[in-house]
């Protein structure tokens, strides 16, 4: 499947969970180094430049604005909050849910697997 198969369609809750996960459980945030994952995801816009964040940066952004009170806070949806909701203090569980979601998403994608995500799912 291509790269920017998702470009442009709303985050699907699966999608919302791996990259709450990657907040929460994997340490990741907002770097500018996640064009892996978001080809993976089917969110890659080769057009994409550091000074405009790609899809994945942008809902890291979005988590780290709700998570981090010193950090300003961006326009997350609702379905993003309530995630974060359902998962405060289940970090466990949202791994778990990340790694059955992480599996389904590899089973659409022909690429390389991130090595963020062979890790996980090993």
């Amino acid at each position: 499947m291509s790269e920017s198969r998702n470009l442009g369609r709303k985050w699907t809750d699966p999608e919302l969970v791996v990259v709450l996960d990657m907040y929460v459980n994997g340490g990741l945030t907002d770097s500018h180094k996640h064009d892996a994952i978001a080809k993976c995801l089917g969110r890659y816009n080769p057009s994409t430049r550091s000074f405009r964040d790609g899809a994945v940066n942008q809902k890291l952004a979005e988590i780290k604005g709700i998570l981090e009170s010193s950090r300003a806070g961006r326009h997350p949806g609702g379905r993003i909050v309530a995630l974060i909701n359902k998962y405060e203090g289940k970090h466990a569980a949202l791994r778990a849910d990340a790694i059955k979601a992480w599996r389904e998403i590899c089973r659409e994608y022909d690429g390389r697997t991130p090595q963020y995500v062979q890790d996980l799912l090993a």
